[in-house]
């Protein structure tokens, strides 16, 4: 019996851990639903660009929305698995308005990925800090964009 029990139990954990990202749904619309990630990663949290193989655009983006809950983080922006003829240009992720928290983006790995530094300090009391940002990949000389958000926690 214990044996059973024990076997459930870490079908369930192996289940969960493959799960998906939870869905949220603003306002009544349900084609607005968006992916939200908690990040609570000491060192990295990633962000998944999905685009498409027969034109420059970017399809979807895993999480829309990433919540970090750490200081000193690395956000990492990187293309699906077996993803060609995609880069990251230099101004690949640029946020929507002055910010302090996130600094020092840059692409790394010959532009397949793309990084920034979250410093998310806490504050006093704790406030959530949203920071709306553009995504830009190019393909073939082409540029296509994309716009989700990161909210910092602290």
């Amino acid at each position: 019996m214990k044996q059973a029990a024990a076997l459930a139990i870490g079908v369930t954990l192996g289940l969960s851990a493959c799960s998906t990202p939870p869905i949220q749904t603003w306002g009544n619309d349900a084609s607005i639903a968006r992916t939200r990630v908690n990040c609570f990663d000491a060192g990295l949290c990633k962000v998944v660009v999905e685009v498409s193989d027969s034109e420059c655009k970017i399809i979807k983006v895993t999480p829309d929305d990433m919540h970090v809950y750490r200081q000193n983080v690395i956000v990492r922006w990187e293309f699906k698995a077996g993803t060609k003829d995609y880069t990251f240009p230099s101004d690949g992720i640029t946020f929507k308005s002055t910010q302090s928290e996130l600094i020092d983006g840059k692409p790394i790995g010959n532009g397949q990925f793309y990084i920034w530094f979250d410093s998310n300090p806490v504050s006093s009391p704790p406030a959530k800090r949203t920071f709306d940002y553009t995504i830009k990949v190019e393909r073939n000389g082409t540029s296509c964009t994309y716009d989700p958000a990161i909210v910092n926690q602290g």
